[in-house]
């Protein structure tokens, strides 16, 4: 009997056990994924434009003490300077390429990690969570593009914020406060994104009492995103750039009619159950009480963006430069990288059919189901080419129809959870990402859908399972039925890994090592590393002392050669990115160097006569005098500038 007593007391102990170890099992399978996806696309992914050379440019120029914006040239935030450059200059970690990628390899493990406990909090669905993480690990497949970009560390923070609201910490709106500070202080665009979302799961903290305030605040912020969108796409508001401030903004106001309205879904006609906010305390401790959740998240976030600009003026900046840098500067990017998502015929049709399935809460999940099986075919059939620098392949399906979803997350749910509010406003916001910045933005302003689909699939089964335990066996198989529907999405996640690793790995063991300064393990194709070495040999041979490029800067080349760069300024495509006084610092650069190599990258068009402005007036300077050698591939052409004394 005491046998029997002792065994019923140690089952829950087991079961504890058990569950605790199935978390540890999880983590080590989400982590072990996720290397075997990052690890073979890191080692064998060099993009053309190279962003993680200019990157790995302006952490050297800093380290030598030149301040941002004054003189070391940077696109992003002093946040990212603040965070990465203690791990060169104090720790040590090399300035390679290896150490870059080693360093990314890391970021790309603790978003997905993340994802597991967001979407565990949100769902409570094991399966499409296990999912949608190993999809995310996934979708950041394009960070191989671009080691070591700002981006990883706006993502990082951008998913720990919403990681706090959907914990119990009784300090999450002051830590989350500080998230939105570092991430917007990184990348503005990711960090405008961050805020909103925040500061809008931060108001429905306001009491019903004062209930009459949300509509305002919502239609203030909701002219704000207009605002600030249409500052980004002033140069292209003729055609179709102006689908997108118009798409946001009703978007946007759709979204905050459902948080800041009780039972606006029934006014809608929209089959679902009145909206409760819990407000007891608004989730604080006695000690923070006193503090409302908005005010402590603008105090912390005001407080941190102070902290990090005022280290950056300690370092060298003036107030002035650090508002250009961070604010300033970015007006002229959205006229000359224009990029918007395409919006094909498949796309507007499936969110015509998402909209329409708003009837009840099994039509939108079955939707749901649907998008996400067919987002992870896509991706799947991504997979089985190699990674290229196409900005467009990168979830411009989901960009657009992630939004389509996001009040899924909401109508019909009981209790609005703060968690869910900010994940619905990431996935709205998620387009001003991706749009008009090139890149890796599209991935990045697309990843919220992911985690939107799954919850709202998730919703359905349960939302099923209430409704078995009232009918008969038939729902009971129903609910059955739709588990085993998680689970094939779950395999066919992983089999989409495996496809990615497969190939990426089948490119690295054919491929040819570098065989370059700091970037041995890196394989690329034969050809292409032949290229590689002929340039880095014809770049040594000149024997300049100072290296610059013409149109298009290759800023990895400056680590694989060791010469010095004319100034500090080495943006990618400084054309287009520098300023007059820029451009004038450069001119005078190459009319007093004495000794200078210089580079024509095979996508630069000639230099025509009739040619005028800032721009061909510096070209011209850097071509006059120099002798150059076309025998290099791929129209590529290396000259040498002696200017004697």
């Amino acid at each position: 009997m005491r046998s029997d007593l002792r065994a019923s007391k140690s089952i829950p102990r087991l079961l504890l056990l058990a569950w605790r170890q199935q978390q540890g099992l999880q983590n080590i399978f989400l982590v072990g994924f996720s290397l075997m996806i990052a690890i073979p696309l890191l080692l064998t992914t060099l993009a053309p434009y190279d962003d993680e050379g200019y990157v790995m440019m302006t952490l050297k120029s800093f380290s030598e003490n030149h301040p941002l914006y004054e003189e070391t040239y940077t696109q992003y935030g002093p946040a990212y300077y603040l965070l990465t450059s203690p791990l060169h200059s104090v720790l040590g970690l090399p300035l390679t390429h290896h150490a870059v990628r080693l360093k990314t390899a890391l970021l790309w493990i603790v978003p997905v990690l993340l994802t597991m406990g967001i979407m565990m909090k949100l769902s409570g669905h094991r399966w499409l969570s296990l999912t949608t993480s190993c999809m995310v690990a996934i979708h950041l497949g394009r960070f191989a593009l671009e080691p070591g970009h700002p981006q990883e560390i706006a993502l990082l923070m951008t998913m720990l914020g919403l990681a706090l609201l959907c914990s119990s910490s009784p300090r999450r709106w002051w830590m989350a406060g500080c998230c939105a500070a570092i991430c917007g202080m990184c990348k503005l665009n990711v960090g405008f994104v961050m805020t909103e979302s925040l500061l809008l799961a931060a108001c429905i903290a306001i009491p019903d009492r004062n209930l009459f305030r949300r509509p305002i605040v919502f239609a203030v912020w909701a002219l704000a995103t207009l605002a600030v969108g249409a500052t980004m796409l002033k140069a292209n508001l003729g055609g179709v750039g102006i689908v997108y401030p118009i798409g946001m903004l009703v978007s946007w106001i759709v979204l905050a009619l459902l948080v800041s309205r009780k039972r606006v879904s029934q006014r809608l006609g929209l089959k679902t159950k009145a909206l409760e906010i819990n407000h007891v305390n608004n989730g604080m401790t006695p000690a923070f009480q006193g503090f409302h959740p908005l005010t402590c998240t603008i105090t912390s976030g005001l407080l941190f963006t102070f902290l990090i600009a005022l280290w950056a003026r300690l370092h060298g900046t003036s107030w002035s430069m650090l508002v250009w840098g961070i604010i300033g500067q970015h007006h002229a990017h959205a006229k000359y990288f224009f990029q918007p998502i395409p919006l094909s015929a498949v796309t507007l049709l499936s969110a015509l059919v998402v909209a329409a399935c708003y009837r009840s809460q099994r039509w939108l999940g079955t939707a749901g189901l649907v998008c996400f099986a067919f987002a992870i075919a896509k991706t799947a059939g991504n997979a089985m080419f190699p990674l290229n620098d196409n900005c467009q392949e990168g979830g411009e399906w989901l960009a657009i129809i992630g939004p389509c979803f996001s009040p899924g997350l909401l109508i019909f749910r009981r209790r609005m959870m703060r968690g869910r509010v900010m994940l619905a406003g990431l996935t709205v916001l998620g387009p001003w990402i991706a749009y008009p910045i090139a890149g890796t933005q599209l991935m990045l302003g697309s990843l919220a859908g992911w985690l939107t689909i799954g919850v709202v699939v998730s919703d359905s089964i349960q939302a099923m399972t209430v409704t078995m335990s009232r009918k008969s066996e038939s729902a009971s198989r129903e609910v059955i039925q739709w588990t085993y529907y998680a689970r094939f999405l779950l395999i066919g996640a992983i089999v989409t890994g495996m496809l990615s690793s497969i190939v990426s790995t089948r490119k690295w063991i054919s491929g040819t090592s570098l065989g370059l300064r700091g970037s041995e393990w890196i394989h690329v194709r034969p050809e292409e590393a032949a290229m590689e070495q002929q340039l880095v040999q014809g770049i040594i041979e000149s024997g300049a002392s100072h290296l610059v490029f013409d149109g298009h800067t290759i800023n990895r080349f400056y680590f694989w050669t060791g010469l010095k760069p004319l100034t500090n300024a080495n943006a990618t495509l400084w054309p287009f990115m520098f300023s007059s006084t820029e451009l004038s610092k450069l001119r005078k650069s190459i009319e007093e160097s004495k000794s200078l190599c210089v580079v024509v990258p095979s996508d630069v068009p000639a230099l025509l006569p009739e040619e005028k402005g800032e721009i061909a007036d510096t070209r011209r300077i850097l071509y006059d005098k120099t002798l150059f050698d076309s025998k290099y591939p791929e129209g590529w052409s290396i000259g040498f500038r002696d200017r004697k004394e």
